[in-house]
């Protein structure tokens, strides 16, 4: 094979005679039954699936959204331009032509009560208005002559859904003999699609044992028979020009004969520009898929169109963090506590895996290989130490030591993903909310020295998104427990329009509520009112005026004072009764975050039925809760997410993109 021959991957394949048509790239190629150089038919700006030859062979019927939605195009099957048969706005997936070929068929969900009903509707092939081909719910069918007719139901692409056994698996009905009366072809365990009437048996995708092969019946569902043996990849939309199958199965393109049961490979020499994988200069903003803090706040660390990088957050240059070019996708970059390093998650050994790169000395990344880690959804940094939280697609909460290489799972849940994870500021403790029935989630604590996990709350419909006060008193979460319920205007019913609350768990027992203020002496009180205490009130009178500059008050002192590195004591006994409300209303809070003295609260707005679009879209806020004043105050508005630096000090807020 010539070097200048790449890979390729190959779907939709439909055949007429020794000339195959596919799609690759989201565009048709064609090539010989017998391999050789497949020839490109279209360069399309949108994406094009499902071509289908004409009975003749001369026209090819496939879907593209060339202008926009999903229609009905024709070209011929040589070349030439495209031609827009279908202007119904919706999914029109071309499923077949009629003997003579003069319609072809489509499925679409237009017209339909609900998305995704799909019918069987006819169009000419010159085009104009489509018409009801009256065979009921069908995704697929296949008429051999006449008014005979095999459809297939609900599923097209057994791959799409693999080994689903539930009420909308494919099934396959069929009208022997054209009366218009359908009935059920056969019953197997399996997910059915794609049934293809070819000569007197009807061929299908089954998985009924396992991986889905191509097998047939004849036309009373009897005599099944197993044609194709593939143990690695399923059999993906075969069809037929009435004497032979063609079928994609891998990436890779089949033909297969009925009559001798020939099942071949097709070697294609694929030579292509690969255009959609050239370099090319994109909008960041666009693209933006993350961004995280340094630890100190001076730094942004982002993740742009599968690429990482790091900059300053006022001034200097922008460093990227993998090489330049090649097809590996980073994404969650972190800051490691250090503020040196960063850790994301790559897939350049083939599976998610964990990566550090040292910004300072520019060395390759250290790649953690060999972690089971699954697909990574989430990644939480210690602040203290080099260990991560990361939560996967099964569901479980993993503690990996970057140090020693290490990983434990802290909790696999049988329900639902992980809502919030957090750590302690010591980095000996790690918060986060776990569903703990289908329906309800509660706040739990995992101990990294015993390794031990504690249901800390007693929640009445979820608890979730905890975070550690810096200080180590607090551990706050939202919570919905407000059942305030209020009759609807229009159904006059009763239910809950918001009932969620931040609320606070003092972490020792001999905490106070914060939101109670401590009782005050008389002089105290009479500081409040004047600022000063009673007996320096008048010392300071006959001192000069002159006023101070504001970094030199104590409070200003206070505020520059770094929290002290000291554990986090939990006392665990009667913990769920220390659960304190914020005073503040119920409504939809979408994060709650824990800063020095203060609390930061994401809210969103209730959207109003406005006069136009805009006013409707749901609005948000950020507030900001003083412990000490007991007092809200509004921060921004419009804000789409919060994100604080690991010593909490400096705040990330992200508007719409």
């Amino acid at each position: 094979m010539s070097p200048a021959s790449i890979s390729g991957y190959f779907r939709f394949p439909t055949i007429y005679g020794d000339t195959l048509v596919f799609v690759s790239e989201d565009d048709l190629w064609t090539v010989s039954i017998q391999g050789g150089v497949a020839r490109r038919l279209t360069a399309n700006l949108g994406d094009i699936s499902r071509p289908l030859f004409s009975p003749d062979g001369k026209t090819l019927a496939f879907t593209a959204r060339e202008e926009g939605p999903a229609e009905v195009f024709t070209m011929p099957s040589e070349g030439g331009s495209i031609k827009r048969i279908t202007y119904l706005g919706v999914s029109s997936l071309v499923a077949g032509w009629t003997p003579e070929g003069e319609n072809i068929l489509f499925a679409t969900d237009s017209g339909q009560a609900r998305d995704r009903t799909y019918v069987i509707k006819a169009v000419s092939k010159e085009g104009g208005l489509p018409f009801d081909w009256n065979v009921g719910e069908a995704k697929s069918i296949s008429i051999p002559s006449g008014k005979r007719a095999v459809i297939g139901r609900n599923s097209e692409d057994s791959a799409r859904w693999k080994r689903y056994r539930g009420g909308t698996s494919g099934d396959i009905w069929i009208d022997e003999n054209g009366t218009g009366e359908f009935k059920r072809l056969l019953t197997l365990n399996g997910n059915l699609a794609r049934p293809l009437w070819v000569g007197e048996r009807i061929y299908f995708v089954s998985d009924h044992e396992g991986i889905g092969n191509l097998y047939s019946c004849n036309a009373s569902g009897d005599d099944l028979r197993q044609h194709t043996f593939h143990k690695d990849f399923y059999v993906r939309f075969p069809s037929t020009d009435g004497v032979q199958i063609a079928y994609s199965a891998g990436g890779d393109l089949f033909v297969f004969k009925p009559a001798s049961e020939e099942v071949r490979k097709i070697d294609i020499q694929y030579y292509s520009p690969k255009v959609q994988r050239e370099r090319k200069f994109v909008e960041a903003t666009k693209y933006l898929e993350g961004a995280d803090l340094h630890p100190k706040g001076h730094s942004i660390a982002v993740n742009v169109r599968g690429k990482s990088f790091a900059f300053g957050a006022f001034e200097g240059a922008v460093s990227q963090q993998g090489v330049d070019g090649l097809p590996v996708r980073n994404r969650l970059t972190h800051w490691l506590a250090d503020g040196k390093r960063v850790v994301t998650v790559t897939d350049e050994p083939g599976e998610d895996t964990l990566a550090i790169y040292d910004l300072n000395e520019k060395t390759e990344p250290v790649l953690l290989e060999n972690l089971d880690l699954g697909r990574v959804r989430g990644i939480v940094v210690s602040p203290k130490n080099d260990h991560v939280v990361v939560a996967n697609h099964r569901h479980e909460l993993l503690f990996v030591n970057l140090a020693d290489r290490s990983i434990s799972v802290i909790e696999a849940n049988s329900f639902h993903s992980f809502s919030g994870v957090d750590w302690s500021p010591d980095g000996n403790w790690v918060a986060f909310g776990a569903s703990i029935s289908p329906l309800v989630q509660a706040i739990k604590l995992w101990n990294r020295e015993t390794g031990e996990v504690h249901q800390i709350t007693e929640p009445t419909l979820g608890d979730y998104n905890p975070s550690f006060d810096p200080e180590g008193k607090y551990l706050y979460f939202l919570g919905k427990r407000e059942l305030h319920a209020t009759y609807d205007n229009l159904h006059f019913e009763l239910g809950f329009q918001e009932g969620e609350r931040p609320y606070a768990i003092t972490l020792q027992s001999d905490l106070l509520n914060p939101f109670v203020p401590a009782a005050k002496s008389l002089i105290e009180k009479a500081s409040d009112v004047s600022g000063k205490p009673e007996e320096s009130k008048a010392e300071d009178d006959s001192n000069s005026t002159e006023s101070k500059p504001e970094g030199d008050s104590a409070e200003a002192k206070e505020d520059k004072k770094p929290i002290e590195d000291k554990p986090t004591v939990i006392h665990l006994e009667g913990i769920s009764k220390r659960v304190v409300a914020f005073p503040v209303p119920d409504g939809n809070y979408w994060q709650v975050e824990g800063i020095k003295g203060k609390v930061l609260l994401l809210t969103e707005i209730r959207a109003q039925n406005g006069a136009d679009e805009a006013e409707r879209k749901p609005k948000t806020k950020l507030e900001c809760y003083d412990l000490k004043e007991n007092k809200m105050e509004t921060i921004a508005q419009g804000i789409s997410s919060v994100q604080l630096s690991l010593d909490k000090k400096t705040m990330l807020l992200r508007t719409g993109k």
